[in-house]
């Protein structure tokens, strides 16, 4: 996604691209890989079963590349205790790969449509984002989520809502040791056949290593609120506070034109230095006493 000879920026952008596109790319719409690769899915599983795949930039990164390496299947104890590596966070070639290397996707579309403080970004006047544009049944939840899964709802509904601690380690920590599952001493379980009863193997859960992303994670209220005073039931996991996920951005305009090297970088939510410089002129938050928060201008 961050190679600057297949991307492209869309013709409907209002605003100037940063960069020329190439000389084969036309299009009224931003390139975007990810919207692609669901659209082709989707029209090659109907090929083949008669049943639509829902299409979808977020949920299709969230399957195919983040799901597989949170959601394993047990293998035999022998062998997990003989080869620990079984699980973890490297691959056959012993490169470290920790899942949050390249998940979760928050959010995605042009740089002035992550800057949107209202939606995120959704509705006709983003014309230049495909999804915005697709039929009623095309990457619906991409569009009905948007505005939750904003930037800018990251900085109202976390960093400055005082309800759940906040910590650096929530901000730009690794997730929790283990997977998803709400409890993080249960174990990995499948049966070795499928003609048995019940599994006959289990895996603990915490061979994932730091995995986590989507498990809620309690670890206290908030500044002046009293312990017990907020509903443990709704904390927030390490995609909704983490400003270590990604985001992908499909065209850049000429204000925010420091990448020379790069169309449609995959950046953290921080992004870099610069970008946010271009960002924050846009991007509201919010000030309670001690947070640290600003009413008038973000610090991303």
């Amino acid at each position: 996604m961050s190679d600057p000879t297949t991307s492209g920026a869309g013709s409907n952008n209002p605003e100037l691209s940063a960069f020329g596109n190439p000389d084969d790319f036309a299009s009224q719409y931003d390139r975007n890989w990810v919207a692609m690769a669901s659209a082709l899915f989707s029209e090659s599983y109907f090929s083949e079963t008669g049943h639509h795949h829902p299409t979808g930039v977020q949920s299709f990164w969230k399957e195919n590349c983040e799901a597989p390496a949170v959601k394993r299947s047990a293998v035999p104890t022998a062998l997990w205790r003989l080869d620990p590596l079984v699980y973890g966070e490297e691959d056959l070639f012993s490169h470290d790969v920790p899942v949050h290397n390249y998940a979760p996707l928050r959010a995605f579309g042009s740089l002035r449509q992550l800057r949107d403080l209202a939606s995120g970004g959704d509705g006709k006047d983003f014309s230049e984002d495909y999804t915005n544009a697709a039929g009623a049944g095309q990457f619906v939840e991409d569009r009905e989520a948007r505005a939750a899964n904003s930037l800018h709802a990251l900085y109202r509904d976390h960093l400055c809502n005082p309800t759940f601690k906040y910590s650096i380690n929530d901000a730009f920590g690794n997730p929790p040791i283990g997977g998803n599952d709400a409890d993080p001493t249960q174990f990995i379980r499948d049966a070795s056949t499928a003609k048995l009863p019940r599994w006959d193997m289990q895996v603990p859960n915490g061979m994932l290593g730091a995995s986590g992303i989507r498990r809620p994670h309690h670890e206290g209220c908030g500044l002046g609120i009293e312990s017990g005073g907020c509903d443990t039931t709704l904390a927030p996991s390490y995609y909704d506070t983490s400003l270590w996920s990604w985001a992908y951005i499909t065209s850049s305009q000429r204000a925010c034109a420091f990448r020379t090297n790069t169309r449609t970088p995959a950046h953290r939510l921080p992004l870099d230095s610069r970008l946010a410089a271009c960002a924050r002129a846009a991007t509201p938050t919010w000030r309670r006493a001690g947070t640290g928060c600003s009413t008038s201008r973000p610090s991303p």
